[in-house]
């Protein structure tokens, strides 16, 4: 009765109706995740004593709360032979600090020190099909500060937030 021409298409009703019920049931499913396995490993340093390995899709903040200190990530295989990852941290006192290979900390060992800002990016012939994508808690933040391929979250000035938490996805475009 909607009047549908060859073409599936109905003057009174477009391309079709509504399912109600079906609209409801799917408004709740979760969100599908971008296709493909993360491709990072990694350690943060949260205190002097403590690597917690970070969580893959995963915020990663220890219990109780403790302020970031720095980074040490790895490739996994298929990536590592021609790609690294550079990561830079804004440690105030220390200014910005990089490592310069695959796998080297980048950070402070001085527990009074804290990261107030990040930055990650992958290097390599193929980095281009590929994203890093890395969100940072910051104190006194409701939701996490989102970035990705080497644009800073947090602050790269002398002042800023400290981290408290971060989660890092490398995935293919």
């Amino acid at each position: 009765d909607g009047e549908y021409d060859g073409k599936g298409h109905s003057i009174w009703y477009g391309f079709g109706r509504i399912d109600a019920g079906k609209a409801v049931e799917n408004a709740g499913a979760p969100a599908q995740k971008p296709a493909g396995p993360s491709l990072f490993q990694g350690r943060a340093r949260f205190s002097n004593r403590e690597t917690p390995a970070l969580i893959n899709n995963g915020m990663l903040q220890t219990k109780p709360v403790r302020k970031l200190l720095g980074l040490q990530n790895n490739l996994q295989k298929e990536l590592s032979k021609n790609h690294r990852l550079r990561y830079k941290v804004n440690v105030p006192g220390e200014g910005i600090l990089e490592n310069s290979k695959d796998g080297e900390y980048a950070g402070t060992t001085d527990g009074r020190r804290r990261v107030i800002g990040l930055a990650i990016e992958l290097l390599g012939p193929q980095a281009p099909d590929y994203t890093v994508e890395y969100a940072v808690q910051f104190k006194d933040l409701a939701e996490p500060v989102r970035a990705a391929d080497g644009a800073w979250a947090g602050s790269a000035k002398k002042s800023g937030k400290t981290a408290e938490g971060i989660a890092i996805t490398i995935r293919r475009k």
